[in-house]
Formats: C-alpha cells, structure tokens, sequence
C-alpha cells in the first residue's frame, strides 16, 4: 500500500529502466524481463509520455528482440514469441522496426489464423425447394381415357410414361394381376375399392401433392398420400437404379420425366394456351416457347409463382467446402495442405510452418465452378457464392454478437437456436436456455420452446440435452404426432419415468377466496416483497459475509431471492399469506444448491453480482404458484422468463465482478427451500422484516413478532389432508407412473412379508 504509483521522469532515468518500472506499479516490487520490456515498448508507442522511450527502443534493437529459435526436439525454444496473441501484437508495430522475416512470419501466422477462425463462418445461399414429406402444389395433368384401360382421371405428367396415354397406375394394376388377384382374396370390397385407379383422385384439378425423393432429391407426384407412413422415396431409388429426371432451368428442381413425360406436358400445356386471349396466359405461353426452342424445361410453379420453388438457407463455408471440392481453390494455400491447415489436432504454430502458401496471382487464375451442390441441391448465383466465400475467408472478422447474451463469441462457436428460424446464439446461451426443462421437475413452457420464433427445437439443436428426450415435445414418427398442448389453465411437469410433458397443477384464479375478510385491493408497493430467505446456518453467514464487501443494500435487504416485488401493502399481507398457504399446499419442500457466482450487465459501468441456485426450476414453478395467488403483483412475469438470484454486491466493471469471484472463493453450497417470506419495511431507510412465513407442502402460514407489533392478526392454517398428494419439484411422476410405482412397491411389499403359522391351526398368516 504504500508502495508510490508514479515513476517521476527525471535525466537520470533510462528508457529501458522506465519501460521495466512500469511493473512495479502493477505489482509493487517487480521488473519487467528485457522480452517483456519490448513488448510493453511496441504498447508504448501509442503513449504520449511514452512514445520516445519506446521509439528509441525499438530503433536501436531491430532484429535482436525476437527468437524464433526451435529446440533439437523441435519444440518451441521460446514459446511467448510464437503465441497468436504475439502476432497480433506484432500487427501494431511499424513494419520499421521489424525485419524482413519477422514481417512474413508475422503475416502468415495472421492469414493462416483467419482461414482457420473464418472456416465456420455462415454465408446465405440459394437453393431449390426443400420439401420435407409432401406439398400440394401446382402441376401439368394429362387424361387418363377411360375406354382404353384407364381410369378417366387427371394425373400429373411426372405418373406417365412418355409416349404413353395411359397413367402409371393403370399400367400397374394391368401388368401385376397376380398382386391384384392376393389382394381380392384378402380383402373386403371397400378395401378393394380403394385399390381402383378410378377411384385414386387428387384433391385439386389443378394441383398434385408433391413429394421429394430422400434420395436423388427428384419431385414426383403422390396420388394415395393416407398410405404414405414413411419417408418419400422415388421408385427407381427404390429399385437401386437411376431415375429419368429433368431439371427446370429457373428454380433448378429436378422432377421425374419418365421417356420424355415433362417435355410433352409442357408442349401440351403451351397449346392449350393459345386459344386464351388473356395477357396473364400469353405471358406464360410466350415463356414456354421460348424455353422449348433452347430445349430447357420450365416446371408449373415457375411460370406462375418463381419465388415459392426456392428457399434461402445458412450454412457454414467449411460444410460448402466439404461438399464442392473445386471451392478449395479459393483458399490461398496449397491444396494439398488444406487438410492439415484445418486439423484440430495439429498445434498451429506448427501449421503456420509447415503450409504453403499461394500468392494472389495463383488465386486469380482459379477458374469459378460450374456448379455448386449443398445436401445435393444445386446452388443458384454461383458467382456471388464464390465472392461471399472469398471475402468471409480473408476479410470477416471471425467473431459474432449473441443477441441473448450480447457478447462477441467466435463464429464457432454461434449455433441455431432452435433449427427452425434463422436465429444463431453461442452454445452456452443454447444450453443454459434449453437445459431449464429436467426431468421429475416443473418445466417452463418457454424454456421448451425457443425465445425467438416460439416452436419446439429440432433434435439437432438439443442434442445432449434432457429436453432431447423428452417424447412429446414436438411431432415425430416416434410419438404419432403426440405433442403436448401446454394448456394455460395448467402448470406442466416432466414425468421422471415416462418423460412426457403432462399437467401437474391447475392455475387457480387469482381472486383471494377469504371467509370473513374482503378481497384485496390491486395495489403493489416497493416498501413490501415476497422472496425465499435461505436458513440461517453455515450457508447464511457464509453469503453475509460476502455481503457486507460488496453489497451496498445489506443492512436494507436480508439475503433473498424474490419472488414477487413491488408487492401488497404490509396490512394485507394476513390474507395473501392464507391464499399462498392453500396454494402452496402442494408443493413440496426441495433441496437448493448454489453453484456459482455470476453477473448481470445493466451498461459497461453497471453489473450485479448474484448466487446462481441450480433448482431453477423448483423456484419457476414457485414463483408461478405465487404469481397466479397475487395477478397483480406481475412485475417479475412482465420482465421475461424468471431468473431467481441471490444479490451478493454490485461492480462497476467487468474486472471488478472477476475480482469479486475471485476473492470470494464461493464453493457450491446446499440449503433447503421450505418456506416464503412476506417481508415489509416502514421507511426508505429502514430495514425489511419478515412478517409472515408460508411454509411449502403444509398449508400453514404464521405471523412473526414483526407482524404482530404492527397489528396484524396471527391465523394458524388447518393442514393440509393427508390423502392429498404432494407436488414434488425435483421427483415429478404423471399419475399413470405414479401408480404403476405404487403397484410395484406394494407387489415387492407382498412378496417380502413374512408368514407365520398359527399355534392352533397351524396355517400360515401374515
């Protein structure tokens, strides 16, 4: 402490010495090493006081500083000069003071850096539609002539042979009687029914239900989509052999064209075409004689609706490079190290080394590839894919702002939210939003869903998480469409044994139900709240004790999670407190477990330091159970999704909330949650005091001294019922499970009984 924190710039002193001094005022009674004297003097020459020490310094040690020397073993000789961050800070020093080697080595340690941190980076590209099972949309029908073994139906021209008047189908049921002939000894005459051509029609005359094949990605017609129950697969794929397709030269979907079947459809359908006098129609015609006299094909929707035939997706630079090989031209190393450059296993000072790199003229004669594939799609505007991945690779700055936690994380670390809409997070932000919702426990309808675009998340999106197994989150194969309703009259729990989402409590209406007293006023104040206070014990003091450093409102607050604040008025808080005890009757008592100390960041000068409790969960479901008591009190609910906390200071930077942790050495510590606190104070500057006291699982609340010296009455609540069953919030079970337990331990009770015989008789009791 009283060590001085200036160094006084006197003739007497060196540069160097000043350079080495600066430590001590870091750390009182340490000098900089000679290496870390340069390194603070490259930092010093954007110091005014500091500019001609680090100048002169720098002059007069150009190539003699730096040790790019590499043991026998070939290890590093001096590790701090190859580090990344080195090379960064290279970066801000004039290339004057540097030499030729250090210059190059320098920048191809940063390139290389950038190629490796950029590879994730996600770009937006263009490809055909993606359809997942089936879509109705437009089509080009031909007629099926009932007289010469058809079925006098419209089918899609994607049904028919080429030259063929007659529809697949029919060609079918004509050419494998003998399947046809099992079938009528099988089944009833309905069921036959449903096998005749005739009677298999599309909903629309002018549309088909379309479906894409999970193989060679062809679009084909379904006629029967009730008997389509599993993933859509074209005939030839089927059968192992290619598919007869054609490609739409606008949207780049190709469709089944069976012996020319798309071309005569769609000269067909420009005939027909003439005769009609209306602008829209001529448009169309004129569009597909010019596509036929290039001898391309233009599919239906592309004539009337282009833009519903392709979709815009995300995806990563690396998966692009993966699937186009030709893309690794653009990358300006040689090809053959483009492996070894992106290994995750090979130390990158060493790749910096051993990869070769190519010079700009090398990348301008890199021919533009014809085509460019993504999960077998074909990819439009090729050339501005290629100019997006050339300027991510070299120019992006390889960080992205997560929009929840709003902080600059690697671009590989960014994933989606959900899967379903174009929301991109970092992973922590994924996991601690999704794994809320745990088995045995009340879950939160909004921790199941995501924040954004409020649908259930893919199972890539959760994958190792509990929420991944819960069976019916979302529709699948799997659960036949079973998705759980999340019914606003019900809180929901997750079944331990089942895992299924199923109702575990009903909301009861708001309004206080009282005998003799009148209901209470919608009015909420500051001076009031209602919160859990941790047990006094070993856990208490230790969070005081952290308190009285750091917390500026320790002697107004006890340490406390709120539930709800502002709350009622202190003279109604008899009968709020008779309301949550027949609420909260329910609710069994649970273990808390306090973790870890994080922060909330109000501004760059304003954080909040707090207790985080693992059972984040068990206090949802609480401070639901106390919302839906007291409707008005909703100030937590209007804030988002609950986050209980325990303060334990506030800082005004982020250095000071790391020294915070540091200093307080917090280790997880458990407690129990047993009760609620209706705390009250009587001015600004006095301290709460805990009023009431609503105990979980008993139906009971009592008064304390506090509410007593303020005249409120003391009202012992009868318990609750012993036949009624208790919510557990850490061993959740739906009542299908919970009496299949049941059963099994009273069947396990049975058979261990012991058996006696009796004296008399001699026949066994028990």
């Amino acid at each position: 402490d009283e060590a001085p924190k200036f160094i006084p710039l006197t003739p007497s002193i060196s540069g160097v010495q000043v350079l080495r001094l600066l430590a001590n005022l870091l750390c009182p009674g340490t000098l900089f090493t000679r290496s870390e004297v340069m390194m603070v003097a490259v930092l010093g020459l954007y110091q005014k006081e500091l500019k001609l020490f680090s100048t002169d310094l720098l002059a007069s040690n150009v190539g003699n500083w730096i040790k790019f020397d590499l043991k026998e073993d070939g290890s590093q000789k001096f590790p701090a000069f190859w580090s990344l961050n080195f090379m960064r800070l290279l970066k801000l020093c004039p290339d004057n003071f540097l030499t030729k080697s250090e210059i190059e080595r320098r920048d191809r340690h940063l390139n290389l850096s950038r190629l490796i941190r950029n590879h994730d980076t996600m770009i937006t590209i263009t490809v055909p539609l993606v359809i997942a099972n089936t879509r109705e949309g437009i089509t080009r029908k031909r007629h099926c002539p009932k007289g010469q073994g058809g079925c006098g139906n419209n089918r899609c021209f994607t049904i028919f042979p080429g030259d063929s008047d007659v529809c697949g189908l029919c060609i079918v049921r004509s050419t494998e009687y003998e399947h046809f002939d099992r079938i009528k000894e099988k089944h009833s005459e309905q069921v036959l029914s449903d096998y005749d051509p005739s009677n298999i029609k599309d909903p629309n005359e002018d549309c088909s239900h379309w479906a894409q094949c999970s193989s060679c990605k062809a679009n084909y017609s379904v006629v029967n989509v009730a008997t389509l129950h599993v993933r859509p697969k074209c005939h030839y794929c089927r059968l192992g052999i290619a598919a007869p397709i054609i490609e739409c030269a606008r949207c780049l979907n190709i469709f089944v064209s069976q012996a020319g079947a798309a071309e005569r459809a769609m000269s067909d359908a420009c005939s027909m075409i003439k005769e009609v006098d209306d602008a829209h129609s001529r448009a169309i015609a004129s569009i597909l004689r010019e596509a036929m006299e290039r001898g391309e094909f233009i599919c239906p929707c592309c004539t009337r609706t282009p833009e519903d035939m392709v979709t815009t997706v995300d995806v990563k630079v690396s998966k692009l490079i993966a699937q186009n090989n030709d893309l690794i031209d653009l990358i300006p190393v040689v090809r053959a190290d483009y492996v070894e450059l992106m290994d995750p296993g090979v130390k990158f000072w060493k790749k910096a080394e051993s990869v070769r790199e190519r010079n700009t003229v090398m990348l301008d004669t890199c021919k533009v590839p014809q085509e460019l594939f993504h999960n077998s799609y074909k990819i439009h505007n090729i050339s501005r894919v290629v100019s997006d991945i050339n300027h991510t690779l070299m120019h992006h700055s390889g960080v992205s702002t997560c929009p929840m936690c709003i902080c600059d994380v690697p671009v590989g670390n960014v994933v989606s939210m959900c899967g379903n809409c174009p929301a991109r997070v970092c992973r922590d932000c994924v996991r601690r939003w999704y794994s809320q919702a745990l088995p045995g426990t009340i879950v939160s309808e909004g921790h199941c869903k995501c924040p954004f675009c409020k649908s259930a998340p893919t199972y890539e999106a959760i994958r190792g998480l509990a929420l991944s197994h819960f069976r019916n989150l979302r529709s699948t194969r799997r659960n036949r469409g079973e998705v759980c309703d999340w019914d606003p009259a019900f809180l929901y729990g997750a079944c331990v044994d089942c895992l299924r989402l199923v109702p575990a409590l009903e909301r009861e209406c708001g309004q206080l139900i009282t005998s003799d007293s009148e209901d209470v006023p919608p009015v909420k104040v500051h001076t009031s709240a209602l919160c859990w206070i941790p047990p006094e014990g070993c856990v208490f003091d230790a969070i005081q004790a952290i308190r009285k450093k750091h917390d500026r409102q320790i002697k107004r607050w006890p340490p406390h999670v709120n539930l709800l604040y502002p709350f009622v008025p202190a003279e109604d808080f008899s009968i709020v407190a008779m309301k949550l005890a027949k609420n909260l009757r329910t609710i069994r008592p649970f273990d808390v477990s306090l973790s870890e100390i994080r922060n909330f960041s109000h501004s760059s000068r304003s954080f909040t330091a707090w207790l985080h409790p693992n059972e984040t969960s068990g206090f949802a479901a609480l401070q639901a159970v106390c919302q839906a008591s007291v409707p008005h009190c909703d100030d937590q609910a209007k804030k988002g999704a609950f986050v209980p906390h325990l303060t334990v200071g506030q800082c005004k930077s982020k250095t000071s909330v790391e020294d915070l942790v540091a200093t307080a050495g917090w280790e997880s510590s458990s407690t129990s949650c047993g009760e609620v606190c209706l705390i009250s104070r009587k001015g600004d500057d006095d301290p709460f005091e805990v009023h009431w006291r609503v105990q979980l699982g008993t139906g009971t609340c009592s008064a304390t001294p506090a509410a007593l010296d303020a005249g409120e009455p003391a009202i012992e609540m009868p318990s609750a019922s012993s036949n009624e069953p208790l919510l557990d919030l850490r061993n959740f079970r739906c009542d299908n499970c919970r009496d299949a337990l049941t059963r099994r331990i009273l069947n396990e009770a049975d058979d261990a009984a012991p058996t006696k015989k009796c004296p008399g008789c001699g026949v066994e009791v028990e």
